[in-house]
């Protein structure tokens, strides 16, 4: 009889625990599929990504889940952005681990034209013209592919006229109209660099050198004394990563020109201001999502800092973090996570309000830049990156009580 007790008393214990982990959705999850590049050049980007997406998890498993069901992140390092490293990835997170959705910050080309095939939602920010052609391309098929960002043959333009707007509310005045073109082999930085020297030529400036360079470069001498020849007004350097933007400013300013220096988004992450502190005050640079800067931005910020112990907020935990967000607001409409076809078609008929503003996506997918989901200019200015405008091909604004500061190296 004692046997027969203590028998069911287990087994009636095990019936408590087993609905326990259903009630808490710990036995029936959600799988997130990370696609981020966690090794080689881009990996502090990679990282970042990662933690916009165990920020986002964090608050809606706290919220109660989706759909009632915790979510669970499994991730895959694409590494340099590969064809066959995201083939690898759909194995893995589709084939495998049978996720549901899969998040991105960047991821080339390669991205879309994978996940494309599949039917799992796919969200990424890219930024590449060669994307918006895939998307253009394969519009019917690959309707579950979603790009929550401009790209950069769109950004170049903004940028150039921000930097006229800059200046002139600072009242400074270039020494001439030229501008220096520097940019690395991706689609992403070569656009952008045509771009913003297309702009310029059609209000009168000239593009007196246009060159490709390496990611790996560290060596700017040559480069620079082509430079000193020209003495360009504007100086365009759109190289990705960190450490190929660092060397330049910091071999430039050993002999500095009456040159402003403008960056296409490269600085953004908090690695290379860790490695330049003050060293890089005076320098523009372009961010296509920005933490807005009022309560709800400072809110947000101040979580990811104590989250991770961080000093700066680099782009991309904003990106992913808004992507995932945007995923689950869709499926909590639609009622199922595995009824895709009925989630890409909420993402793309309806809109979401994230930290970084509102998606509205295009019929190819894609959400174009607007004052509502601006692109962001900011300067470094005594060690900190300070924002100084938002907008897009609609307008710019400046941000109120803050100005461009004349770099300490024009005279």
């Amino acid at each position: 009889m004692k046997k027969f007790a203590l028998r069911f008393g287990l087994i009636a214990l095990m019936v408590l625990v087993t609905q326990a982990f259903v009630m808490t959705g710990w036995a029936d999850t959600i799988k997130v599929g990370g696609a981020s590049p966690m090794t080689g050049y881009m990996a502090a980007d990679g990282k970042e990504m990662t933690e916009g997406l165990e920020m986002a998890i964090k608050e809606i498993n706290e919220a109660g889940g989706v759909l009632g069901r915790k979510l669970e992140l499994v991730n895959f390092d694409t590494e340099e952005l590969l064809s066959e490293t995201f083939a690898a990835a759909a194995e893995k997170l589709i084939g495998k681990e049978k996720v549901d959705v899969i998040i991105s910050g960047y991821c080339g080309e390669a991205g879309p034209d994978v996940f494309g095939k599949y039917d799992v939602p796919f969200l990424y920010n890219e930024g590449s013209q060669g994307c918006l052609e895939i998307h253009k391309k394969n519009a019917e098929e690959y309707w579950n592919v979603f790009m929550t960002c401009d790209t950069s043959q769109t950004w170049g333009p903004v940028v150039f006229d921000t930097v006229e707007v800059l200046a002139k509310d600072a009242d400074y005045t270039f020494p001439n109209k030229k501008i220096a073109l520097i940019w690395g082999g991706w689609d992403w930085d070569e656009k952008y660099a045509k771009s913003f020297g297309k702009r310029g030529e059609e209000k009168g400036w000239e593009v007196c050198m246009d060159i490709e360079c390496g990611y790996e470069t560290k060596e700017w001498s040559s480069i620079l004394s082509k430079l000193r020849e020209e003495k360009p007004a504007i100086i365009f350097v759109g190289i990705w990563g960190s450490v190929p933007q660092a060397t330049f400013l910091q071999q430039f300013k050993k002999n500095p020109m009456n040159s402003i220096i403008v960056h296409n988004q490269a600085t953004t992450n908090a690695e290379y201001l860790d490695m330049m502190g003050k060293q890089a005050d005076g320098v523009l640079d372009h961010s296509y999502r920005m933490v807005p800067v009022n309560a709800k931005g400072e809110a947000w910020t101040k979580t990811y800092k104590k989250m991770f112990k961080k000093k700066e907020l680099g782009l991309m935990p904003l990106v992913t973090y808004d992507e995932l967000m945007l995923w689950a607001a869709a499926v909590e409409k639609v009622g199922k996570v595995d009824d895709y076809r009925a989630i890409a078609k909420e993402i793309k008929e309806g809109s979401y309000e994230g930290v970084g503003g509102t998606y509205v996506f295009n019929e190819y997918n894609i959400a174009p830049t607007t004052r509502k989901l601006p692109n962001a200019t900011y300067q470094y200015q005594n060690g900190k990156r300070v924002y100084l405008s938002t907008g897009g091909p609609d307008g710019i604004d400046l941000i109120e009580g803050r100005k461009f500061q004349i770099p300490s190296w024009i005279k």
